[in-house]
């Protein structure tokens, strides 16, 4: 081939390029071009503010503190057989892991609970203290960024949790122009550190097309930034009963013949009386006025006008439970999954229905635990792209629930050893367990036919002072009852 052909082919490969790019803007032209590259997002309020809103909403702050305690438990080894956790496994579900990936798997796992080969490693995290912060970013700011950290033989050591408010994006021409920095940290408007695409981690829940926020999240904080704020305000104001204003609020209207040194005197007497140390009202908050009326006469007398609503006239209860509710929905909570009841006349703090902890977690857990498998993902295929990280228990978290679907499948398809292969559990010996393989033996028709087959040997005679463990033993030949079966398997 010579140099002409190769051109006319290379010529070719850039034609068909071309051809094959999208032609849609992604990003605005108002966003982009600006700041040397930097992809500054059009929000109405700053990540600082996000943050200030949601640690003074004191139910936001319970919230996020509650998801991320259902979250911690996932962040560790398999130790028992019922217990929640996370393990590595082989992406291909028909293959079967060796020896030797069991070791690499041993040894992916033991790197993620240290965030790193090497816990001397310039950072303090483990995998709890590393979940924790990176939840709490991305309820409050819908941001998640990690700094990875390589040798220079090209294998990652260590990743560590940033401040996920101080990561901007570049475009594609990268910041000043150089296109291999892909992100950068900025303080006090200053970019102090910058980075690749292969050492920053940035990650959100919520993507949209829109072209003015390209490339970040929608924070639930933005989402509902109104509703919030009144949750704030409401709470400023009930608790401002008892800190800010003890005068009521309403005027003095003085009927009769009263002269002007006699109005003083009353009026300096009242506010001595209701004001904390001399201080016209608790902060200064609302003074009484007094106001002659011009009527009554000769004859004097005192009247108290009210101004203003009581709390029960603006519907402050169900306006405060529209918001406690709308607040929940928003990150997927239900209330009485936290142990708070919106009944005046129930207790305040008592556990939570079993129909609102599955809520809670089937919808607020469930979407955190499927961001963090994507998230720790994105790591191990730095590291073994053929192993997976994959949560586990999620299913178990209500024992009712779980036990009455598997007395379920035991009554109407499911055996023992099915069962027991499920849960990983070693299979029973037929040999032994004759009814180890019987499809539905829980159902009560199914296990009198095969008590039938024993021939009642066992019928009459007196229970042995350890039956309760009998389905141990190596000569099972005794009847079976209901709670025998479930309790074989759990």
């Amino acid at each position: 081939m010579n140099a002409a052909e190769f051109a006319n082919i290379k010529k070719s490969i850039e034609k068909s390029k071309k051809k094959e790019r999208f032609q849609s803007k992604l990003i605005s032209p108002r966003y982009d071009g600006y700041n040397n590259g930097i992809l500054n997002p059009q929000v109405r309020y700053s990540m600082e503010m996000f943050r200030a809103i949601s640690e003074k909403a004191w139910l936001v702050n319970t919230i996020i503190g509650h998801l991320i305690d259902k979250v911690t438990p996932y962040m560790r080894p398999q130790k028992t057989k019922a217990q929640r956790y996370f393990s590595i496994e082989l992406k291909d579900p028909d293959a079967k892991m060796s020896a030797k990936d069991r070791k690499r798997a041993k040894e992916i796992q033991e790197f993620f609970m240290k965030t790193g080969w090497d816990n001397s490693l310039q950072h303090e995290d483990d995998l709890i203290h590393y979940t924790k912060k990176i939840v709490r970013d991305l309820l409050t700011l819908d941001q998640v960024a990690a700094e990875k950290l390589w040798s220079r033989g090209g294998d990652l050591l260590s990743f560590e949790a940033v401040d996920a408010a101080t990561i901007l994006r570049c475009n594609e021409e990268g910041y000043e122009g150089d296109d291999k920095i892909r992100f950068v940290q900025m303080m006090d408007n200053q970019v102090v550190s910058q980075y690749t695409g292969d050492q920053m981690i940035f990650q959100f829940q919520n993507p949209r097309t829109d072209v003015n926020h390209f490339g970040y999240g929608y924070s639930k904080v933005e989402q509902a930034v109104n509703l919030i704020v009144a949750l704030i305000h409401s709470f400023v104001h009930n608790a401002g009963n008892f800190t800010d204003d003890k005068l009521p609020r309403g005027m003095i209207l003085m009927e009769g013949d009263i002269g002007f040194e006699e109005l003083e005197e009353i009026e300096d007497y009242i506010v001595d009386m209701m004001a904390p140390n001399g201080v016209g009202g608790a902060m200064n908050k609302w003074g009484i006025p007094i106001i002659p009326t011009g009527k009554g006469g000769d004859k004097s007398t005192i009247k108290w006008q009210p101004l203003g609503s009581s709390n029960r006239d603006m519907e402050y209860s169900q306006w405060q439970d529209y918001l406690n509710m709308g607040t929940c929905a928003l990150y997927g909570v239900d209330m009485e999954s936290m142990g708070f009841k919106s009944d005046k006349s129930a207790k305040i703090m008592e556990s939570g229905s079993a129909e609102g902890r599955k809520y809670s977690d089937d919808k607020g857990v469930g979407n955190i635990l499927t961001f963090l498998e994507r998230h720790f993902q994105s790591i191990l295929d730095h590291i073994d792209p053929k192993f997976e990280f994959i949560f586990h228990g999620f299913e178990q978290d209500d024992a009712k629930e779980s036990r009455e679907g598997l007395e379920f499948e035991l009554k109407t398809f499911k055996s023992l050893n099915e069962v027991r292969k499920e849960k990983d559990m070693d299979p029973l010996d037929p040999k032994k367990f004759p009814f180890a393989d019987i499809p539905g033996l829980q159902n009560p028709q199914i296990l009198q036919a095969y008590n039938a087959t024993l021939g009642g040997e066992e019928e009459g005679g007196e229970p042995e002072e350890d039956q309760e463990d009998d389905w141990n033993s190596d000569d099972w030949g005794k009847s079976l009852e209901e709670d025998d079966v479930i309790r074989i398997v759990i």
